[in-house]
């Protein structure tokens, strides 16, 4: 097991998630940390605080060049040192349970190498779990991709950031639903799962290197998603991990309304390329007579 942590102009964030893993990991993992061309003293701070610890590696990219391009980076590192399974951390996320890893390594054993995702719970500091994002694919979910530009022409930004963001939560479980997985313990077999921590499986890398880097930012976790659909490949939700994750606080303190905004239309010009309607709408009706 291995674990990359997204660093942009938020060092201290990174200091918390990186302690958080070597605190809480249960194991002896190694950590990369990617700055994606920072620029403020992050890369100076991030090489003062961890240069010296044996379990921690520090990239310094030369371009930003958003979550996915820059996670990449992170999973080059760690395959080349021979790392079957691979975390994706932001750096406002903390892991909260113990032995993480451990946990991680029994769920993967645990099942076949279709299983190609695996995501914990994630709390906010409002106490909200922002997974599953999308149980299973819906037609509101494929609308709301693919009538985009009718809702940009008539929408203010609050209401396409409402869309393109908050769209996916539009079929997530019921509290309800969510208590008996946890009575459970279960993992729970699901379309899409939170961007900001996954573990990608030595399955996902049977198929693919990395991330797809078309995007900047928003949307990756629908690409994830589209991907692993399309080769039958597994994304599991469980219970049985769980992190603290302070939602957007990086990109929030970081990043414009109008820069936001932006991102949000080429994200989803993207996902209009990369992703077929017809197999989501066939996805989606099979969901329905299953």
């Amino acid at each position: 097991m291995g674990y990359t942590v997204l660093n942009y102009n938020n060092y201290i964030s990174t200091f918390d998630c990186v302690n958080s893993i070597i605190d809480k990991s249960g194991s002896d993992d190694l950590i990369v940390i990617v700055d994606n061309n920072s620029n403020n003293e992050s890369l100076r701070e991030l090489n003062y605080k961890f240069s010296d610890h044996p379990r921690v590696r520090i990239i310094a990219s030369n371009v930003n060049g958003g979550y996915s391009a820059g996670n990449n980076l992170g999973i080059k590192y760690l395959r080349s040192a021979g790392v079957k399974h691979i975390v994706i951390a932001t750096s406002d996320t903390t892991l909260l349970t113990n032995n993480f890893s451990i946990v991680l390594e029994n769920i993967i054993n645990s099942r076949n190498t279709s299983l190609a995702v695996i995501a914990p719970i994630v709390i906010t500091p409002n106490n909200i779990n922002q997974n599953p994002v999308l149980e299973a694919i819906s037609l509101n979910y494929i609308i709301n991709i693919f009538a985009y530009k009718i809702i940009r022409k008539i929408a203010s930004y609050r209401v396409v950031a409402y869309f393109l963001i908050r769209r996916r939560n539009l079929i997530n479980l019921s509290k309800e639903e969510l208590a008996n997985v946890k009575s459970k313990k279960k993992c729970l077999d699901v379309y899409m799962v939170h961007g900001s921590f996954l573990c990608l499986t030595d399955g996902y890398f049977s198929y693919f290197d990395g991330l797809d880097d078309s995007l900047f930012m928003y949307g990756e976790e629908d690409i994830l998603s589209y991907r692993c659909a399309k080769r039958r490949l597994d994304i599991c939700f469980t219970p049985s991990l769980s992190i603290l994750h302070q939602a957007e606080g990086s990109v929030s303190t970081q990043c414009s309304n109008s820069f936001r905004k932006d991102n949000l239309i080429i994200s989803n010009k993207v996902l209009r390329k990369k992703i077929s309607m017809l197999f989501l709408l066939r996805q989606c009706l099979l969901m329905l007579f299953k």
